[in-house]
Formats: structure tokens, sequence, C-alpha cells
């Protein structure tokens, strides 16, 4: 499956989500993935090239900011393979 047909399902999964920051923090992380690996398959991704991209992406933030991320992109990538 495509990573951007993916996070789409993923979005929408999320949408009845009562608490908006949850949604707006979850969306900010999740559009930047797409935009570094939106085309790819999502098969085709490897965990260091995760591990890379929250390295990057967080690298100035607080522990706890970096922890929450991680438990972000784990969510994503946890509902992918339950379905």
């Amino acid at each position: 499956m495509e990573t951007s047909t993916a996070l789409k399902i993923f979005r929408d999964y999320q949408k009845p989500n009562p608490k908006l920051g949850t949604v707006i923090s979850c969306r900010y992380l999740l559009d930047n993935f797409e935009e570094l690996f939106g085309e790819r398959d999502l098969e085709s991704i490897s965990s260091e090239e995760i591990f890379q991209f929250l390295e990057i992406f967080t690298e100035n933030n607080f522990n706890s900011t970096k922890r929450y991320r991680y438990s972000q992109m784990r969510a994503f990538f946890k509902e992918k393979y339950n379905r």
C-alpha cells in the first residue's frame, strides 16, 4: 500500500478523537512523514529510515516530546498492521 493512502486511512480513523490538540499534533508529524515517504510503498520503508526521520524531526525537542512523537508513529504503524 502506498504510504499516502495508509496515512489517509489513519487520519480518517483519528477523526472521532475529541482531543483537537492530539489530532493537530499528530497531523503535523504525519504530514512531514508523508512529504518524505508519501509516494513510496509502506512496506519499503525500513525501521532505520523511520528512526532517522524521528531523530531529525525531533532534534531540538525535549525528551518527552521525542517519546510522544515516537508513540504517534507507533500508533500509525500499529493501526496499519492491525488491518
